[in-house]
């Protein structure tokens, strides 16, 4: 994920210094506000330049750049070895571990019963914001999930 984030942010270098240079001239106190389109699109910037950023734009980042759909490439994979994992374990933390404690213990019971479903009373604190929309079902907080073995 890190490559892939990093060729992304390769790739956005050509359109960071066309905004770049796009920025110089709007921002630029002496140009009339006249003259700016055509710099833009003429002499300074090129119709030619801002096509090829237009075609090369490429689609916004999910709002947690990808881990959950990483994680959910790697599911079967983790699932062999993360109950031996939580039950070789053993997780301490103060007040505000509490939730995550909570979900640990969850999991091991769900891992010692062979069950998938979450109990409703499971803590929704421990899933940051961003995920938040991709993770809960619709009996929990009225959101469609694409990744159902996150949270059931």
């Amino acid at each position: 994920m890190r490559d892939e984030l990093a060729e992304r942010g390769k790739a956005g270098e050509d359109r960071q210094a066309l905004l770049d240079a796009i920025l110089t001239i709007v921002a630029d106190p002496a140009l009339p506000d006249e003259d700016v389109g055509g710099l833009i699109r003429g002499e300074k910037v090129g119709w030619e330049r801002l096509r090829s950023a237009q075609a090369t734009a490429l689609p916004p980042l999910p709002r947690d750049h990808g881990h959950l759909a990483a994680l959910d490439g790697s599911y079967g994979y983790l699932r062999q070895f993360t109950p031996q994992v939580l039950e070789a374990v053993t997780f301490s933390g103060g007040t505000a571990a509490t939730d995550l404690l909570k979900a640990v213990a969850i999991l091991r019971e769900l891992n010692a019963a062979g069950a998938r479903r979450v109990p409703d009373a499971a803590p929704a604190s421990i899933v940051p914001a961003r995920w938040r929309g991709a993770t809960w079902t619709p009996r929990r907080r009225q959101a469609i999930s694409p990744y159902r073995h996150t949270i059931t």
